[in-house]
């Protein structure tokens, strides 16, 4: 145990000195109490020296980091980490911890900022205890308005670390169960399994009142268990009492009473520090391996960081195969991001080609909304079937007729086409502007070319691919193909039965299973009495709506399945190779490459951040190493 506290004592330093100490939280004891609940007695008693200054008011205004180790020398010295190595008596702890107080709070009244105090000799036990101010239940003349929710915030932020072990003192009295120190541990540590209660005063005890039952109200909580102890008041202080003499008058006060006899072993100074001891070590056992693993992981997580950032280019190299090379790659982890080659498991949103996948099924069933109808009011049906008949007229509906219904239908679509388009388009400039690339954000000024060719490119192609699409939604309208395969069209999926007239059952001849509508010669016979609208006696107005919407039904597939397919090709493909093309042309006729290469001041001095935290997580890695596999079994 002395070899382990060492350990992790030069651990600690190291951390502190590199300035990540916040970035590993190492097994510790923090000790919360109220003000005046006996908290530094305790902590002095098991110190057995008295280093802590005294006062009135709130006389700890910072964390204080006790660091307890057996020495082989004889003499009893101190070492305080903001002095160096430079030795002090034990009887000058106090004044200089005063002193440091008051140096860290002379503008706030308490701060987080804590001072470290070494203390060797061969009595000492190998044990770090970390002292936090005192909490308080209001403000008091002289102290800023705040000082309760500041003093709150520092136990809080200290004992939240699954990491560490709280101390909680709690002074017995007939309001004990109104501590505050205990509620505060409940909320880092709802479960007590890493809270240890002290129960202090219990020489003051009202006469008549059970010490057992006061502390049974608390001591459910305290997994840990807890212990019972009896220190130095002021008079005894005065009057020159040693700690010597307070343990023996703690142990005569057990002793002498029967409610304590049953239960000794949970009482007294000594008892306190076994147990902590004991329940340190196997906190220890507990914690270390895990912090190893959490090390290890913030290694990697900087290492993450560092590639994305780049890094320098080495004086000499060859600029243009430099820039060749890195945006191959670049165009690689793109085309990887939109086949889905490249997409880790860790991503919990739509990225790469899923975006565009997404954009292309909600394409499917916005054209699968549009529904076809023939939309001539049947009064006027007549006067249509002969304008379209000419002089000669017609035997059959004309298919100049269900041309111009066809594509009057088809207009609807173009909509949720161009929608389409639009949409497609701006999830490519979203997709490239936030494309992350280590090269991209280590030069700034390569990255700005990359979206402005991109961007022009993108300019350049929307014209003609509107052009191209209006092209595709033409073709179905020019060309209407009787000898089409109507078998999976279900008529009456998609008939718009204005007015809410119901059609006769007879309107659409089906196959045997009822689903499936089929060619000319079979296709709508309507029943004597619904209404005729034929012209020349063999058309009728449900045959020409059938006609228009089974086109246009067909027509609709054939958009639906080509145009993104069309925009896939000609925008998406199309588009990464006219980047990759002009940014390699750029590269091939740029005589001044060198000033693209230029780092921002911020990457260079984020790079050196990283990799000076990732040297020191390094080293107490290996010290964590060696640390687990010595000492921890």
């Amino acid at each position: 145990m002395e070899d382990l506290v060492k350990q992790l004592n030069i651990l600690q330093n190291s951390l502190t000195q590199a300035e990540i100490s916040k970035l590993i939280q190492l097994p510790e004891i923090i000790v919360v109490g109220e003000q005046s609940s006996g908290k530094s007695s305790v902590l002095q008693s098991i110190i057995e020296r008295e280093i802590l200054p005294k006062g009135q008011g709130i006389v700890t205004r910072c964390p204080i980091r006790i660091r307890m180790q057996k020495s082989k020398d004889e003499r009893e010295f101190a070492c305080f980490e903001h002095l160096g190595n430079t030795e002090f008596t034990i009887d000058d702890v106090s004044e200089i911890i005063k002193k440091r107080s008051e140096e860290l709070t002379v503008i706030d009244y308490v701060t987080d900022v804590e001072i470290t105090v070494d203390l060797f000799g061969p009595n000492m036990t190998n044990l770090t205890l970390v002292d936090l101010p005192g909490i308080v239940s209001i403000a008091s003349e002289g102290q800023p308005k705040d000082i309760v929710q500041r003093i709150e915030k520092i136990v809080k932020d200290r004992i939240s670390s699954n990491h560490v072990l709280i101390l909680a003192i709690t002074p017995t009295s007939n309001d004990s169960s109104n501590s505050k120190s205990v509620p505060m541990a409940k909320q880092a540590d709802p479960e007590g399994i890493r809270t240890l209660g002290v129960f202090t005063k219990l020489d003051r005890i009202e006469k008549g009142c059970n010490p057992f039952e006061m502390m049974n109200k608390l001591s459910t909580y305290f997994k840990l268990g807890y212990v019972g102890v009896v220190c130095r008041d002021q008079s005894d202080i005065i009057s020159g009492k040693t700690f010597q003499d307070q343990f023996i008058k703690e142990a005569k006060f057990f002793s002498d009473n029967e409610e304590f006899q049953q239960n000794f072993e949970i009482f007294g100074i000594a008892a306190l520090r076994n147990k902590l001891e004991n329940e340190f070590r196997k906190h220890l056992e507990n914690t270390l391996p895990i912090i190893y693993k959490e090390v290890d992981t913030q290694i990697n997580e900087i290492d993450e960081e560092l590639t994305m950032i780049g890094s320098s280019i080495p004086q000499g190299y060859n600029l243009h195969a430099y820039a060749y090379s890195a945006f191959n790659e670049i165009f690689i982890q793109i085309q990887s991001m939109i086949d889905g080659s490249g997409i880790s498991l860790n991503h919990n949103n739509f990225i790469g080609g899923s975006i565009f996948r997404k954009l292309i099924i909600n394409f499917h069933s916005s054209m699968k909304s549009i529904k076809g109808s023939l939309d001539i009011q049947e009064d006027k049906f007549n006067h249509y079937i002969m304008n379209s008949g000419g002089l000669e007229g017609s035997c059959k509906i004309p298919n100049t007729l269900i041309k111009q219904l066809v594509s009057k239908n088809l207009d609807k679509l173009k909509k949720p086409i161009f929608n389409f388009l639009n949409k497609f388009i701006k999830s490519m400039m979203k997709f490239i502007q936030s494309f992350k690339n280590g090269m991209l954000e280590q030069y700034k000024k390569l990255k700005t070319l990359f979206i402005i060719k991109f961007e022009e490119i993108i300019e350049k192609l929307r014209a003609k691919i509107e052009k191209k699409i209006e092209f595709l939604i033409n073709l179905e309208k020019k060309y209407i193909d009787p000898d089409m395969d109507f078998i999976n069209f279900k008529l009456s999926d998609y008939v718009d039965q204005k007015l809410g007239k119901k059609r006769p059952q007879s309107a659409v001849v089906h196959d045997e299973d009822e689903d499936e509508y089929e060619d000319d010669d079979e296709e709508a016979d309507y029943d004597d009495d619904y209404e005729d609208n034929n012209a020349k006696g063999n058309t009728s107005y449900d045959e020409l709506e059938a006609q228009v919407i089974k086109y246009f039904y067909k027509s609709r597939c054939s958009l639906d399945e080509n145009i993104p397919k069309y925009i896939k090709f000609y925008l998406l493909d199309h588009v990464i190779q006219q980047l990759r093309s002009d940014i390699f042309a750029y590269i091939n006729e740029c005589s001044d490459i060198a000033s693209i290469f230029e780092e921002t001041p911020n990457i260079t001095r984020k790079r050196a951040i990283l990799s000076r935290k990732k040297c020191y997580l390094q080293n107490a890695f290996k010290s964590l190493r060696l640390i687990t596999s010595s000492y921890i079994i």
